[in-house]
């Protein structure tokens, strides 16, 4: 990649030129009540051009690589056509990097079937704790997003970006009193942030039941927590 990019900025006649591509894979299963609402995968690239010439930017963006070379010389025409000034750029040793992700197990070798069955027995678990609990919505989502960086100054960067997101919701209702429960957990952690939940699950539809026949508030000032999202 830093050979066909560099290639590329070669295309351009800027002062300065720079180019930025992101390929992102990202899987989803999301359970609400008894039904699976949404399973998918995906994938995307795509990039952006950015090109100065006395003071003037121009910007292309591309989703195919094959394009970057057109979109090089597209920003920097843009440039040229704007450009009524001076450029002023810092003086800055060009950064040659690569930051490789670590992941204890990575979610790309997990299969979908696997994901959905994990996020299906918490699910089951949640609908089967007791019959006041009316719905749920469990969920997870992965993400890995590679990104390369170059520019004409001789700078290029390759950075791996995992996420991985995992929540329980259940949702119990007494007539026109509804409660809920939540756990959620997210990070640039691999598969195994969200796996052996099974006591999470219990936990979560145990405290939506619960909170039906807490007492009511009695006014005053308390002490809040702003954030209510309880990390698993």
């Amino acid at each position: 990649m830093k050979e066909i990019m560099g290639n590329a900025l070669r295309k351009s006649n800027a002062e300065y030129t720079e180019i930025r591509i992101e390929d992102v894979t990202a899987s989803e299963v999301i359970f609400r009540g008894e039904e699976l609402d949404n399973i998918s995968s995906s994938r995307t690239t795509g990039g952006i051009v950015r090109a100065l010439y006395k003071g003037g930017w121009g910007y292309a963006t591309f989703n195919d690589l094959n394009g970057m070379e057109i979109s090089v010389k597209e920003a920097s025409e843009s440039a040229r056509l704007t450009g009524k000034g001076e450029s002023q750029l810092a003086e800055v040793v060009p950064v040659v990097d690569k930051i490789t992700a670590i992941m204890e197990k990575d979610f790309r070798q997990i299969t979908l079937a696997e994901k959905k069955a994990a996020i299906e027995e918490y699910n089951r678990i949640v609908m089967n704790h007791h019959e006041k609990i009316e719905t749920s919505n469990v969920g997870y989502q992965d993400s890995f997003r590679k990104v390369w960086y170059a520019n004409s100054d001789g700078a290029y960067i390759e950075d791996e970006r995992p996420f991985v997101t995992g929540y329980i919701m259940a949702a119990a209702r007494e007539g026109h009193n509804v409660q809920v429960g939540l756990e959620a957990s997210g990070g640039t952690a691999g598969f195994q942030l969200v796996e052996g939940l099974q006591v999470k699950a219990e936990t979560v539809a145990k405290r939506a039941v619960e909170l039906l026949f807490a007492p009511p508030v009695t006014g005053g000032k308390y002490t809040v927590i702003l954030n209510p999202i309880r990390i698993i």
